[in-house]
């Protein structure tokens, strides 16, 4: 083939971008691990110049060079910001500053996480679960997921820091995009069942102060990850529960975040079924999940149900799926209602 068409340049293009995801993976990584982003932050606001890469391997101990290309990759993924003067020097972007690690609704937890070599080696499964069907987890690790992250050895303590600094990562931005579309005035009591670090529930009653809550998740979660204000700890409890044996009892409303995907429908039941039975008859449910489009419509939703199926046999559901679920499970859909996030709100009642 003796030349090509724009539209064959600009495509090939796009395919090897597309191909370089995990490249872009393992850069965040980095430069989150390693602390580059807040290094660099740190010192250009004391010098109120750009930093140069070679004081930033020095402080974190790694090579010089190789310090120096990730900093300029990071700068073509927009993290950062190269300089000409002094050469080899940086400062943060706008979208590299959401990695600040005291920055409250950083995303550094779900860089961490999501970009973690354990999820890593999973998605280089893909194929096998194509073709049988089944989640590809325990052919990596040996055991279930949610097995893998409640062990006592030292590796899986760290790994379920990671998952829950993440999942706190996700719910800082799902709990403002919640907190601006729904009214959690009329409820007096909220349960957030599979709460874990409790990130949502303790924003809600921050504001709103005449409700009360509990947060609940398994007994390891709620030891190491669940931490109370003061200021939340007359209204706010923790309660370690196994929300396929029962939940707390007799609250008004019942919230389940990212909690549905992780199951699949007959598991998803089960759950549902356990709530409808520890809630009282007036109490309401509100799950906030990924609402997957219609054929036509791009969605990470799309995604993320891939994510889902190779980690845990869960799924992501349409409108149509999510109805089915919760009658199925007892309840009555009420409606559905997106969000500025990613995240839509579905609201069902016992009656």
């Amino acid at each position: 083939m003796q030349g090509g068409s724009e539209d064959y340049f600009e495509d090939f293009h796009e395919i090897f971008n597309l191909c370089n995801g995990h490249w872009k993976t393992s850069i965040l990584r980095a430069v989150v691990s390693f602390g580059f982003i807040d290094i660099i932050e740190a010192k250009s606001t004391e010098t109120k110049t750009s930093v140069v890469a070679s004081e930033v391997a020095s402080i974190c101990q790694t090579n010089e060079e190789f310090t120096y290309r990730v900093l300029r990759a990071a700068s073509t993924l927009g993290l950062l910001r190269e300089h000409d003067l002094p050469k080899h020097s940086f400062t943060i972007t706008r979208l590299g500053s959401l990695l600040l690690k005291n920055r409250q609704d950083s995303a550094r937890g779900l860089v961490l996480w999501e970009g973690s070599k354990e999820l890593c080696r999973i998605w280089l499964e893909l194929e096998k679960a194509v073709k049988t069907g089944k989640k590809v987890v325990e052919d990596v690790f040996g055991c279930e997921f949610f097995q893998l992250i409640t062990r006592s050895d030292p590796e899986s303590i760290e790994l379920l820091k990671r998952f829950e600094d993440g999942m706190a990562s996700w719910s800082n931005f799902d709990t403002n995009a919640v907190l601006h579309s729904f009214d959690f005035s009329k409820f007096q009591s909220i349960c957030d069942v599979g709460a874990g670090p409790g990130t949502l529930l303790k924003a809600i009653l921050k504001n709103y102060p005449n409700a009360r809550g509990v947060i609940s998740d398994l007994p390891q979660v709620i030891e190491q990850a669940v931490f109370v204000d003061e200021s939340l700890q007359s209204r706010c409890k923790k309660e370690p529960c196994d929300f396929f044996q029962s939940v707390p009892r007799n609250h008004d409303l019942y919230i389940m975040k990212h909690v549905l995907h992780d199951w699949d429908d007959t598991k998803s039941v089960q759950i549902l079924n356990i709530v409808r039975e520890c809630s009282p008859p007036h109490a309401k449910l509100l799950l906030l999940e990924y609402v997957v489009p219609s054929c036509d419509i791009a969605s990470s939703g799309k995604l993320f149900d891939l994510h889902m199926g190779i980690v845990n046999n869960g799924k992501e559901r349409t409108e149509d799926e999510w109805k089915k679920l919760l009658v199925l499970g007892g309840w009555k859909y009420l409606g559905c209602e997106s969000t500025k996030g990613i995240v839509s709100i579905i609201l069902a009642s016992k009656d």
